[in-house]
């Protein structure tokens, strides 16, 4: 990163107070008296021996992570969160830049400081641009996020509407079947009806009509927002991308936002498909990401073929996050993990599993 390059000098750490892990605040001499960057080391995240903040339950041995991560592992995820969001020379959700790095002779995570105004858990997520928090909400699907709360989305400078007297219902426009029928060639809009697509999937009269089934509600919402929309900026995403099979323990505090319910802009739905559904996306995050768990990649590969799935049925970002989530019952498995477990049961490798995982994604979109 270039804000650590040799003529800063030796940077200073002061280690910042919140979270469970040892997190610093890196401060260079060329900089005054504002922080360049976070630094996470990797030893000292939740779990790691050398974590100043060991939290102990009751004189007992200090809490575990949820399944499917382990300690030392946070840093290499908050690399990957960073290289999924900006692939393609697209930056979509605004993930700071991540690099691995070593500061001393401790190994971790940095990531450039972003100034901002508070917290979202702070202000009413009615005020938070609405094209924020879908690109925000799209990465956490594909990553699988089990921590996305109000603490680590950074609440920056306003966003005016491009043109307060537009058509709220108008800006920015939803994607449509063209959009669909671009990114999907075999998609046919007369699905809607309820028939049979070319990949097994079925496209209901509620998800073919889903933009203009909100239409009333997101015209409600925009006249709200006008004027007074905050940007957020994703931070923290050391418990992204579980290692297979616990892929199903995922919190999504926007599942909870009015904005949830809104389809997604054209602008969106691009970044969707061409950033966070690319080809080779597993490969990538492996190569960025060295000594990254096979068990994580097949998580990737499983967190594509639910957003793809939920794209293709024009499900709300709520929908689709609930699928992924266990929300509603927390000691059961969630719909996407019995998903999972019955594409496992045909057998074959790892493309047979993705191709049945696919079909059955489908089936239960089209049956919401």
């Amino acid at each position: 990163m270039d804000l650590l390059c040799a003529d800063a000098g030796e940077p200073t750490l002061e280690l910042i107070g919140e979270g469970s892990g040892g997190a610093y605040l890196v401060y260079i001499a060329t900089a005054a008296h504002e922080p360049v960057a976070v630094f996470k080391p990797r030893d000292e995240e939740p779990g790691a021996p050398k974590n100043p903040k060991q939290h102990y339950d009751a004189g007992g041995p200090p809490r575990k992570l949820p399944p499917g991560f382990l300690p030392g592992e946070g840093a290499l995820k908050e690399v990957l969160a960073y290289v999924v969001d900006c692939g393609a020379g697209h930056h979509g959700a605004g993930v700071p830049m991540t690099v691995a790095a070593t500061i001393g002779s401790r190994v971790g995570a940095l990531q450039r400081f972003v100034p901002h105004r508070c917290l979202a858990w702070e202000l009413s997520p009615s005020l938070f641009d609405t094209e924020s928090v879908h690109r925000i909400a799209l990465l956490d699907l594909r990553l699988l996020n089990a921590d996305r709360h109000g603490g680590n989305l950074l609440v920056v400078s306003a966003k005016a509407d491009p043109d307060p007297d537009s058509d709220p219902g108008k800006s920015p426009a939803a994607h449509t079947d063209d959009d669909c029928e671009e990114y999907f060639p075999e998609y046919n809009a007369d699905n809607s009806s309820g028939t049979e697509a070319a990949d097994g999937g079925a496209v209901t009269a509620r998800y073919a009509s889903n933009v203009s089934a909100c239409s009333s509600y997101r015209r409600r919402f925009r006249k709200q927002e006008r004027g007074k929309s905050l940007a957020l900026v994703p931070v923290d995403h050391g418990l992204c991308v579980p290692a297979y099979p616990h892929v199903g323990d995922c919190w999504f505090e926007w599942l909870f936002w009015p904005q949830a319910e809104l389809p997604l802009s054209a602008a969106s739905f691009e970044y969707a498909r061409r950033v966070l559904l690319r080809p080779g996306l597993a490969d990538e995050c492996s190569r960025a990401a060295p000594g990254l768990r096979d068990a994580c990649a097949r998580s990737i590969r499983v967190a594509a073929a639910l957003l793809d799935a939920g794209l293709r049925a024009r499900a709300t970002l709520r929908c689709i996050g609930l699928v992924a989530s266990r929300v509603r019952a927390a000691a059961e498995p969630s719909t996407l993990e019995r998903l999972c477990a019955a594409a496992e049961e045909g057998g074959g490798g790892e493309e047979d599993f993705l191709a049945r995982l696919g079909r059955l994604l489908a089936r239960e979109f089209a049956c919401k």
